[in-house]
């Protein structure tokens, strides 16, 4: 996409760099973000640092900021309303490849991939490149930690 936004004349190729860099920055964050999910104790900051835990309260806060007159408040509203919704889309997701974990096959050919760097880095080249979502394959190999 942002070849052909450069290529018609709407991007230039500094804007292009800073998107890519703020993309691989949030895709990083959000990883951090997911394997957190998987960290177990009763110490409060782990518990609130959790997805299932935070985007609830970052919705709340999205609609009620949403909801007043002040356009620059919607608007960031609706950034915290899209984040909250992308980290409960994440979370649906884990939750729908957890009944994978137990499937000997699909853990062997997971497992098969640790001998050969090169070859597990193809496979979730590939793997990314379907689901159009290098977050979404993070989530998917958080099942495995």
């Amino acid at each position: 996409m942002l070849v052909g936004l450069v290529n018609s004349g709407i991007m230039d190729l500094s804007q292009t760099v800073s998107v890519i860099i703020g993309s691989n920055v949030g895709t990083t964050i959000t990883a951090w973000i997911l394997s957190l999910t998987g960290k177990q104790g009763d110490n409060f900051w782990v518990r609130i640092l959790k997805p299932e835990t935070f985007a609830p309260i970052l919705a709340l806060i999205g609609v009620v900021m949403i909801m007043g007159k002040n356009n620059k408040r919607k608007n960031i509203g609706t950034v915290l309303m899209g984040f909250a919704i992308l980290m409960f889309g994440m979370e649906v997701m884990a939750g729908a490849m957890e009944p994978l974990a137990d499937m000997p096959k699909f853990r062997n050919v997971l497992i098969a991939f640790s001998t050969s760097p090169l070859l597990g880095t193809l496979v979730g080249l590939i793997v990314t490149m379907i689901i159009q979502s290098s977050s979404a394959s993070i989530g998917i190999l958080r099942l495995y930690h």
